[in-house]
């Protein structure tokens, strides 16, 4: 369980180490999704960091799984993407 807790955890790190760094960089790709639903660039690049800083909080996780760090990257990506939800359905 402890080995797919970790795995998964890097999944995650990684996906939102990516998403964050190609909204950071100001690339097209990155900040399409957020042109489409009418959010600026600098909101776009200042999730892109939320989800970097996040994402090095997952990863500091896996190496030390008993400080609040993890738990506290975790509450900010769930709160990140229930933002995101709502406002991709509008």
């Amino acid at each position: 369980m402890h080995l797919t807790h970790n795995i998964l955890l890097g999944l995650l790190a990684v996906v939102f180490l990516t998403s964050g760094a190609l909204k950071l960089s100001g690339n097209p790709k990155g900040l399409q999704g957020t042109r489409d639903v009418n959010i600026g660039d600098r909101i776009a690049r200042l999730i892109g960091l939320v989800e970097a800083i996040a994402a090095v909080g997952l990863i500091y996780a896996i190496r030390y799984p008993e400080e609040l760090i993890g738990w506290l990257a975790i509450l900010v990506l769930w709160i990140a993407m229930g933002v995101a939800i709502y406002a991709h359905s509008k």
